[in-house]
């Protein structure tokens, strides 16, 4: 409850209390202990603090539909006090919510990893090579990877290798099936 504009004295029972400082510019929460027969004084900046996101894909970032920034800035400015941010790229169909407390004068580090989903076939079969790394062998099915443009090779001695180039986006899985040919 509004107990007053500062600076104000407050007479509160003793015990833990969580106190709300807010201006025009944000708010900040403060957890007080308050023992018998004793005062607190409680003295509080408010200014901004910053968000840093880290993602290896470019993404938007938006609060209540205003464009805040993306994520190729090293960071963004916030007010203090709680941020539910919007993460998206309209590109590969990714959005994702977070929510963030800011304190004043904090850098805040958030770290997303959008994935989505591909299921890999061959015939006869194949090891499975996503950029250069072994993911594991044919069929493979609801296997994540990061979001994007990913180099997929299929491998089986005897056979000519397949590469496969292809967009992973967030909205629906990925299907790639090859057919595997002797040189």
């Amino acid at each position: 409850k509004h107990v007053g504009d500062s600076p104000v004295t407050i007479e509160a029972a003793a015990g833990r209390h969580t106190l709300t400082l807010a201006t025009s510019t944000g708010s900040v929460r403060r957890n007080v202990r308050v023992e018998a027969g004793k005062t607190v004084a409680l003295n509080v900046p408010i200014f901004s603090g910053w968000v840093e996101v880290a993602s290896p894909i470019i993404l938007e970032v938006s609060e209540d539909g205003k464009l805040l920034g993306t994520t190729e800035q090293n960071r963004l400015l916030l007010r203090p006090g709680r941020h539910v941010l919007t993460f998206t790229n309209r590109d590969l169909d990714y959005s994702t919510v977070q929510t963030v407390d800011i304190e004043p004068g904090e850098a805040k580090t958030l770290a997303l990893d959008p994935k989505g989903t591909v299921n890999l076939n061959a015939t006869p079969w194949a090891e499975v090579w996503i950029d250069g790394k072994k993911v594991g062998d044919t069929p493979l099915a609801n296997l994540e990877i990061p979001l994007g443009t990913r180099e997929i090779v299929f491998k089986n001695n005897g056979y000519v290798e397949q590469r496969v180039t292809r967009t992973v986006r967030a909205n629906a899985p990925l299907a790639i099936s090859v057919e595997m040919v002797k040189p």
